[in-house]
């Protein structure tokens, strides 16, 4: 039966027919091919049973994968969603009924979350960073954390530094790899690692200023630019005793640099904050790219 395009069942107000609703579940595997197994943070095992855990309702595992795929990672509306499955799969179900499925599948990911939680804490390096985002029409903060394996979100309500102690933890014992962001000065220097990319995009931002800014941008710029090649030669031959050898003169070259450009008169702010900031945190920069 096609539910008319006015009535309150199509926009989720009211519960499958019995028979629409097990039709549903004996055809996924024809019309929910294409959705996912399981959540994209998981694989193999995790996958197989985070599926299996969240089955508790009315409805297979692999419906309520793609439910919370498209509302958690998508970011589809759940009256998009309601929508979204009636027209593709033919199964009309709730608003209230979306909200159950993602909570249900919240649940099943909370043990593989914080096994992944514990995998990046233990990592030997790890990015982190930090961006703005919206949940509900609210301010909120999209903390990542990423090591050569692993992958870890949080949606958090700020950039405070016990977000990001929530994520690497109290006693990380790798290196972390962020910007200049202050949440991240509780690291001990030889902990951390400042991003070279932000740095090289902070070096360009000082050629739009005066001549002693400009200056400064070519000399910081020339100095990434063979940092990055030392470290490109580096990934092809795996001589870690010839990057330290070919970084070395590079960080000389940047102390007498940054301390030039950091008694420079009031007028040329922008690279005199730059040039202080980066010398307090001169030997978490002078680590690798």
């Amino acid at each position: 039966m096609k539910w008319p395009r006015g009535s309150n069942n199509r926009r989720g107000c009211a519960p499958a027919p019995p028979g629409r609703r097990a039709a549903a579940d004996r055809g996924q595997g024809e019309r929910a091919s294409s959705a996912p197994a399981a959540l994209p943070c998981l694989r193999g095992r995790d996958a197989r049973r985070a599926a299996a855990g969240v089955a508790r309702g009315g409805f297979g595992p692999r419906l309520e994968a793609a439910v919370a795929t498209l509302t958690v990672r998508h970011r589809v509306s759940r009256r998009d969603t309601v929508e979204l499955l009636g027209e593709l799969f033919g199964c009309p179900l709730a608003t209230g009924t979306i909200d159950a499925i993602v909570q249900r599948t919240g649940e099943a990911l909370a043990e593989p979350q914080a096994r992944l939680s514990e995998h990046v804490r233990s990592a030997p390096a790890v990015n982190i960073d930090e961006t703005g985002w919206r949940l509900c029409g609210g301010r909120r903060t999209l903390w990542a954390a990423l090591s050569e394996r692993a992958a870890l979100f949080r949606i958090a309500p700020d950039r405070h530094e016990r977000e990001a102690k929530t994520l690497l933890g109290e006693g990380f014992q790798g290196i972390a790899c962020s910007d200049r962001w202050w949440a991240y000065n509780y690291l001990a220097p030889e902990r951390r690692q400042v991003c070279w990319s932000h740095l090289i995009r902070d070096f360009t931002a000082q050629s739009e200023g005066l001549e002693p800014e400009q200056s400064f941008d070519q000399a910081g710029l020339a100095i990434a630019g063979r940092l990055f090649g030392a470290w490109d030669d580096f990934q092809a031959n795996g001589d870690r005793t010839q990057l330290r050898e070919r970084l070395a003169p590079l960080k000389r070259e940047l102390k007498p640099l940054l301390e030039r450009h950091a008694g420079k008169s009031p007028k040329y702010k922008r690279t005199r904050g730059l040039a202080r900031n980066l010398l307090n945190e001169l030997h978490p920069v002078c680590l690798t790219p």
